[in-house]
């Protein structure tokens, strides 16, 4: 009879212990891992630049007064576009990322147009390029991610752009020995989008791909040849695209 009663009273304790592990708390080694997209990072990209400007020249050549020679056309830009990048990034419940990063890049995008007038009304040859170069870029973007196994991160990028651009004129004329150039530079504030991917390629490294892309208000450049008295006008209004595969470290 003893044998009994300590037969079930070990039988009791045991289920006991069984039904408090499958309705308690989780064992510590059962515990979701702390995602790997989540902290303090420092990284950099590199990729190629692609895009247009709406752009229009303008001159009145002082020979002829009563003549105006004016284009518009759409200038192509393209180069190649690198920076560093600097954020964080912080995922609720191992699905969701919400980040905010700062990028610096630097670039050698860049396009050219030119203009020939050469007409009844001009008694000379008259040739002109205007050109505009991207030279840098300061971005503060915020990034919405979705994190997938603890792997892969899909992400959408919006944000602000404060870019620098280089517009820059040469012209030439019948008669005269020495061209004349000008060249300004100017900063545009403008709406950033883009989306991308990272990719967890090793503890604490990510390593992805991306596409950004940029627009800006118009700004006016004005300048005049003194030698000749030549007026040159023009406008500019940046569009561009970027393509670039990026790498971070996340502390």
């Amino acid at each position: 009879m003893k044998k009994v009663s300590l037969l079930a009273a070990v039988s009791l304790i045991a289920a006991q212990g069984a039904f408090a592990t499958s309705d308690g708390a989780a064992p510590a080694s059962t515990a979701p891992c702390p995602s790997p997209f989540k902290g303090f990072f420092l990284g950099g990209n590199i990729g190629y630049g692609i895009g247009g400007a709406k752009q229009s020249l303008g001159s009145v050549i002082a020979a002829v007064p009563d003549t105006t020679t004016s284009t518009s056309n759409r200038l192509a830009l393209r180069g190649v576009d690198g920076g560093i990048n600097v954020g964080y990034n912080y995922v609720f419940g191992n699905k969701w990322g919400l980040g905010l990063e700062f990028v610096a890049n630097w670039a050698s995008s860049n396009g050219k147009l030119s203009l020939v007038a050469n007409d009844a009304g001009v008694p000379f040859k008259y040739t002109a390029q205007n050109g505009a170069k991207l030279n840098n870029s300061l971005q503060l973007r915020g990034n919405f991610s979705y994190v997938i196994a603890n792997l892969v991160a899909p992400k959408i990028i919006l944000g602000w752009d404060n870019s620098q651009w280089k517009q820059t004129l040469s012209s030439t004329q019948t008669g005269v020995t020495k061209g004349y150039k000008f060249n300004k530079k100017h900063r545009y504030n403008g709406f950033l989008w883009g989306f991308g991917v990272d990719f967890l390629a090793m503890k604490h490294v990510i390593l992805g791909f991306e596409y950004t892309g940029t627009i800006a208000k118009k700004k006016k450049f004005a300048s005049i040849d003194k030698a000749t008295g030549n007026k040159y006008s023009s406008s500019l209004v940046p569009q561009y695209n970027k393509f670039a595969l990026t790498a971070k470290v996340i502390y």
